[in-house]
């Protein structure tokens, strides 16, 4: 799990600012899927990121 407590305040100022918050969960299987096509393997920690900041 992220610890967003970690981050500089000023960062998760701008986060909350665009919309963000520490629970949100987006939906990343189209773009894991889109890389293993391309013969990429999912990192479970970048999955995470994607998952918590991708748009």
């Amino acid at each position: 799990m992220i610890n967003f407590d970690s981050l500089q305040p000023a960062l998760v100022r701008s986060l909350l600012d665009a919309g963000w918050h520490p629970q949100r969960a987006i939906d990343v299987t189209p773009w894991l899927d889109s890389l293993r096509q391309e013969g990429y393997q999912a990192n479970p920690k970048a999955e995470e990121i994607l998952t918590a900041l991708g748009d």
